[in-house]
Order: C-alpha cells, then structure tokens, then sequence
C-alpha cells in the first residue's frame, strides 16, 4: 500500500571546516536523505509493509529575489488544485511564456 507524505520541507547549508563539499551532488544529497529515512521509519514504525521512497526525485533552485513567492506557491499549492488541475495550470503557464509544444 503506498502512503503519500506531502510535508517535507529540507533546508540544508553545510561545509566542512575547510570548506570542502561533503557530497558532490544533489544526487548524493538525496540518496543519502531517502537511505537514512527510510531505514530510520522501517525501525520505529510498526507499519505492515515495508517504507520506501519512490526511485525518483526532483531538485530545483530559485532566484533568493522569489523565493517568497515560492513558498506561497507550494504552500497553496493543494488549495489551487481543488480549483484548477495540474494540467490546466501547466497549459496555463505554456501559453503565458509562449512555450512551443504539441500539447495545446
């Protein structure tokens, strides 16, 4: 049975002293995230199936001048969805910026 968490918020800054990188990529970043959790919920949980992360994600970066407007986006983000679909915004925002695509 899937389960579906929609609050998930992750601010990471980090360096070493030297300031080196400690992970190279967002990648790392991530499997290293989905790794830890998972193994940390399968122990503590009395689930009956087994958590696990689907294999895919999403990494995206913002100007600091909007990241304001971000936040408010995604945090009505499910509220704006019981008004419109994803689908509609999305051909929304293809036709504001004059995307070429075949979907419209």
């Amino acid at each position: 049975m899937p389960y579906s968490y929609d609050r998930i918020w992750i601010y990471a800054i980090w360096l070493t002293k030297e300031r080196l990188p400690l992970i190279n990529s967002s990648a790392e970043i991530i499997k290293q995230i989905k790794g830890s959790s998972s193994h940390y919920i399968n122990q503590q949980s009395n689930l009956i199936d087994k958590f696990a992360w689907q294999t895919s994600y999403a990494a995206h970066s913002v100007s600091e001048s909007v990241v304001d407007k971000v936040y408010e986006y995604i945090f009505k983000q499910k509220q704006d969805h019981q008004k419109c679909s994803f689908q509609a915004e999305y051909l929304e925002l293809i036709k504001l910026h004059s995307v070429q695509t075949n979907l419209i």
